[in-house]
């Protein structure tokens, strides 16, 4: 963000000013599309979720330089689309993602497993462009991203 104006990454358009976005608080555990953000939400200074967060739609995460985004329930993609991003490729923001014990999810992205079997409604993609990520879900032995 510069001078109130939002912009990000994207590798195949370059710098990209979105029409509309929100800031994202310690209180939003519900990322989607269709909000007052239409979907791309920006990270500045230091944000903590300590609840689960999932998400809806197309979603983008700008993480600007300096910022530190720690969430520590995971964050399920479900079947929605996640964009994580920075105002420029070399992006110095900081996501650092971690599951609870015995949530057996992926830190990003992962669903639920039920007896053996993966629930196919969890068939999301996730894109990362920027920003510096760290997600770890070895506490409940499921993978980092995935």
């Amino acid at each position: 963000m510069q001078n109130g104006l939002v912009y990000y990454y994207d590798p195949a358009q370059g710098t990209v000013f979105p029409e509309k976005s929100q800031q994202l608080t310690s209180a939003d555990t519900s990322w989607n599309d269709q909000g007052e953000g239409g979907g791309v939400y920006v990270v500045t200074g230091e944000v903590t979720i300590s609840d689960t967060i999932y998400l809806a739609g197309d979603v983008v995460l700008v993480l600007e330089d300096g910022c530190k985004l720690t969430c520590a329930g995971g964050i399920v993609v479900g079947g929605a689309n996640l964009t994580i991003t920075a105002p420029t490729k070399d992006g110095t923001g900081e996501l650092h993602v971690t599951t609870r014990d015995n949530d057996a999810i992926a830190a990003i992205g992962g669903g639920n497993v039920y007896n053996g079997y993966r629930d196919e409604q969890f068939t999301g993609s996730i894109t990362i462009n920027g920003g510096v990520i760290s997600a770890d879900a070895s506490n409940a032995g499921g993978a980092g991203i995935g």
